[in-house]
């Protein structure tokens, strides 16, 4: 049973500092949060439907082809699914209807050919598509590579970038997509100093992080209870001073980074070149 009792961290401190098991019991609530997030339309949306061919389907399908690709049914209905899950334009499906079939395919092949070495050069390769913007393009990057890309939401954007506002461009995906491999990597690391195996399988990339920060933000707006009923108050206490000494060693590394300087469009260009892991 849920204590209601228990104060939830906002979106910002659950992604900056939970343990692996916190986000491992939130992940486990993702279908959950993609029903309550369906639930909300007005109208009828097949989210669930929709969001079970992304995350599962789609990208089998792209890895299955020799140069991997989408297909023009697959990018209006890739679409479909990003405007059931965040903010409804119809005129985007349109747009993106509007792409010649050969076009599709060569543009999203070149930009997940170039998604390997350059993000910059693969977003901008991917905005060449008519009604394809930066957020839609990391929708084909986290379908294509979600072991290196994830996906612009908004949720998700809001709690990494720490702004009330976004501009939906390719420096905020770039910084927002640094912010997630260093999540995951960390992630990663206190997974593989748990359990001492041969087996170095990553379990943790950007996009699932995005996935699981996702499902953490819906569901505390509108569920909390399924959120309390997994934070319990003696687990809380027992991994207090953890949490303690992951914010202060994402503090130091933030002091480091600002040191650094802010991410700007030439920055970005560096990005092009290397990507950070």
């Amino acid at each position: 049973m849920a204590d209601d009792s228990i104060e939830l961290d906002s979106d910002k401190e659950f992604l900056a500092n939970s343990l692996l098991s916190a986000y491992e019991s939130v992940f486990l609530l993702y279908e959950s949060a993609v029903s309550i997030k369906e639930s909300l339309r007005a109208k009828k949306s097949n989210l669930g439907k929709l969001d079970l061919w992304y995350q599962k389907e789609l990208p089998d399908i792209i890895r299955s082809r020799k140069a991997p690709h989408l297909k023009h049914d697959e990018l209006v209905k890739l679409m479909e699914w990003k405007l059931a899950r965040g903010k409804f334009r119809p005129r985007l499906v349109d747009l993106v209807t509007s792409n010649p079939k050969d076009f599709v395919e060569e543009t999203t092949a070149e930009g997940l050919k170039l998604a390997k070495s350059s993000t910059l050069k693969a977003l901008k390769t991917l905005c060449k598509l008519k009604g394809v913007g930066p957020a839609t393009a990391s929708a084909i990057l986290a379908a294509g590579a979600g072991e290196r890309y994830a996906f612009f939401a908004d949720e998700v954007a809001y709690a990494a970038l720490k702004t009330q506002t976004l501009k939906y461009s390719d420096v905020e995906y770039a910084e927002l997509n640094y912010v997630l491999q260093g999540v995951a990597k960390r992630l990663n690391k206190e997974e593989s100093d748990k359990v001492e195996s041969a087996d170095t399988t990553v379990q943790w990339t950007p996009h699932k992080v995005e996935l699981t920060v996702w499902c953490y933000s819906v569901l505390r707006q509108n569920k909390p209870e399924l959120l309390r009923s997994i934070f319990k108050p003696d687990a809380s206490r027992e991994l207090s001073n953890k949490r303690k000494n992951v914010a202060n060693d994402r503090s130091a590394k933030k002091r480091k980074h600002e040191r650094s300087g802010p991410i700007t469009s030439r920055s970005l260009a560096f990005w092009g070149r290397e990507r950070p892991s």
